[in-house]
């Protein structure tokens, strides 16, 4: 899609309008009783909602409806976790490996402290043996460790990433999240702006190469990592149009009634 001739509020509002629908589609299949995937109907829930939720804090402006679309998207990648050991549905353990860390940036993203910490202990709780790729190994793990504030292991994990930094890919990594991992753990404000700078002034060309239309108007991990850093006393000094002072507000939300469908 070529950026510079698109109208965004326009592909934001016919994208709103879709996922809307969508999500609506999906509820009305899962009340008609009818057979069918539920593995792949709770994906595109997760999918959806993770959308949303980008749509609600970067085009309507609305960061409580958008946490809440955050949290409907962590109860999708719950789902997953709970039917592998329920087995009431056939579940690939696929949507439980390594490859489905970004799910944790959404229980960030929720706004809600617990929901993140239960995530992540989720994450990596079921055993997978498929191969996964070193990076993507390394930046789940890590994550899973910043966001369970265990200085060792989030360091264990950094450490890894450094000692892989002349693998493809990989620099820009150390660069950013490992850094920024760092300084969540260590406390080290220059550390992580420093780390938080770079992926910012790097995401929209990351994006770009991976073909992420939506999320080059929303740095995901970015703005995760940042309330993050908010939440734990660390001054965010680096300025960015990506990293919009609202994106970290806080605001009240009722988490107990939210449900997946």
């Amino acid at each position: 899609m070529g950026k510079q001739e698109v109208d965004v509020e326009k592909y934001f509002e016919e994208l709103y309008e879709s996922t809307l629908n969508h999500i609506n589609k999906v509820y009305e299949k899962i009340k008609s009783n009818k057979r069918i995937s539920m593995d792949y109907v709770i994906y595109s829930l997760e999918s959806d909602f993770n959308c949303l939720g980008i749509l609600e804090l970067c085009y309507r402006k609305d960061l409580k409806a958008g946490r809440e679309c955050f949290y409907k998207a962590t109860l999708a990648r719950e789902w997953f976790f709970e039917q592998i050991r329920k087995k009431e549905y056939e579940v690939s353990l696929d949507n439980v490996d390594c490859y489905t860390f970004p799910h944790l940036y959404d229980a960030i993203l929720s706004g809600n402290k617990e929901r993140a910490i239960y995530m992540a202990e989720l994450f990596g709780s079921i055993e997978v043996s498929e191969k996964i790729k070193p990076a993507v190994l390394m930046l789940g793990y890590g994550l899973k460790y910043t966001i369970l504030d265990d200085k060792e292991k989030t360091l264990e994990y950094v450490k890894m990433m450094e000692e892989n930094k002349t693998k493809s890919g990989m620099k820009q990594y150390v660069a950013g999240e490992a850094r920024a991992f760092r300084g969540l753990v260590e406390r080290d404000e220059v550390e992580f702006n420093e780390g938080l700078e770079y992926m910012l002034t790097h995401h929209i060309g990351r994006m770009r190469r991976e073909g992420s239309d939506l999320d080059e108007y929303f740095a995901t991990g970015s703005v995760a990592l940042a309330m993050l850093a908010k939440d734990r006393g660390i001054n965010i000094t680096v300025k960015h149009n990506l990293l919009r002072e609202e994106y970290l507000q806080e605001v009240e939300v009722d988490y107990s009634g939210l449900k997946l469908y």
